[in-house]
């Protein structure tokens, strides 16, 4: 979905995202109003999406990525420890 906006939609997104932090630490349902005015603007509810006909990618859709290369064990840093005596 986010490959569906354009770069001066950031600021209203970003102020949503400002509405769900505001609700999270007040719990104020004056912010649950906004929110469920904004969600739909942004295709972020089924009913958006299917009015916006935005479809939601299968993971067999994306592209294979080639398997990371494993990292090369690393010696146990603890080896170089050593009891000191008093």
């Amino acid at each position: 979905m986010a490959a569906e906006w354009v770069k001066a939609e950031v600021h209203e997104i970003a102020l949503g995202a400002e509405l769900h932090d505001a609700y999270f630490w007040t719990r104020n349902p004056k912010f649950l109003a906004e929110i469920r005015l904004w969600l739909p603007l942004y295709g972020l509810t089924p009913m958006a999406r299917r009015q916006l006909n935005w479809k939601v990618g299968k993971a067999t859709d994306a592209p294979a990525r080639p398997a990371a290369p494993l990292a090369k064990p690393v010696d146990d840093p603890r080896k170089v420890l050593r009891m000191v005596s008093a």
